[in-house]
C-alpha cells in the first residue's frame, strides 16, 4: 500500500513539475490512472539483471568494443531479453498513461497550460541548442 501511494504522488510531482499544482480533481484522476497501471518493478529487475548478466559475461569473455556496442543496442534499443507478456504491459501502460495526460491536459486552468507552454518551449530551446554545430 505504502508502495502504491508512493508511485502515486511520485507522478503527480513529476506532472506538476511541467504543469504547477493540481487540483484535487487532477490529482484524483492521477491516482487512478496510477491504480490502473500495475507495479511492474519486479519485471524491470529482472530485466535489468538478465542485462546486466550478459553484459558481465560478453566482459569476461573478452569481448571487443564492436560486440559490445552491439549487446548494448540490442538491450536498450532492441528487445533483447524481454519477456513478451512484460513488453505488451509496458504497451499498455503507455498507452494508459498517453491517454490520461491527454484528459489531464484538457483539465489544465490557463496559468497550468502557459506553464507548461513555458517548460516545452524551454525543453526544445535546449534541444535546438544540442543541434547546432559547435
Amino acid at each position: 500500500i505504502e508502495r502504491a501511494k508512493r508511485r502515486v504522488e511520485r507522478t503527480q510531482e513529476a506532472i506538476e513539475r511541467w504543469s504547477g499544482r493540481l487540483d484535487e480533481a487532477q490529482r484524483q484522476h492521477v491516482e487512478g490512472m496510477m491504480n490502473d497501471i500495475p507495479d511492474s518493478s519486479v519485471a524491470w529487475r529482472d530485466y535489468r539483471l538478465a542485462w546486466q548478466d550478459a553484459l558481465l559475461g560478453e566482459l569476461r569473455a573478452g569481448a571487443d568494443a564492436a560486440r559490445l556496442e552491439r549487446v548494448m543496442i540490442d538491450w536498450w534499443v532492441g528487445d533483447a531479453g524481454t519477456d513478451p507478456a512484460y513488453a505488451a504491459q509496458m504497451d499498455r501502460n503507455r498507452e494508459l498513461f498517453a491517454d490520461t495526460l491527454a484528459d489531464l491536459i484538457g483539465s489544465f486552468s490557463p496559468a497550468q497550460r502557459s506553464r507548461a507552454a513555458d517548460r516545452l518551449r524551454d525543453a526544445a530551446d535546449a534541444l535546438e541548442a544540442t543541434l547546432e554545430p559547435a
